[in-house]
């Protein structure tokens, strides 16, 4: 029951978070490229990658994870966006899902390096 609490509290605050970012992106992006769900998402594969290797308590890592993270990133959103988009700008949306997959991946093994190197330094 703690695991599914600490899990859920994190979630209900990232999904917070992505709520704030994704209105503020829909108020200053103008383009069919849904570029603020590709920086939430991508910032997410980073985050989670440095989170990975560092020694902390599970509880900490199931909050900031599963939670957080989790509740901020949002793969319903990338492939709602991406139907969307293939409907009437199917480059954009190759593009899209592109980007997405293969700097996400990137971005993943980034944040897993320099986790390492925090964990290091811990």
């Amino acid at each position: 029951m703690f695991n599914i609490l600490v899990a859920g509290c994190g979630a209900a605050l990232g999904s917070v978070i992505r709520f704030l970012v994704m209105d503020y992106g829909k108020r200053v992006t103008k383009q069919p490229l849904p570029i603020t769900t590709l920086l939430i998402n991508l910032s997410g594969a980073f985050l989670l990658g440095i989170l990975a290797p560092l020694p902390w308590h599970p509880a900490l890592k199931l909050f900031l994870g599963t939670g957080i993270i989790g509740g901020f990133t949002t793969f319903s959103t990338f492939m709602g966006e991406l139907l969307s988009l293939n409907e009437n700008h199917q480059t954009i949306a190759w593009r899209y899902a592109s980007l997405t997959i293969l700097i996400g991946i990137g971005m993943s093994f980034i944040g897993l390096d320099l986790g390492k190197i925090l964990a290091m330094q811990m």
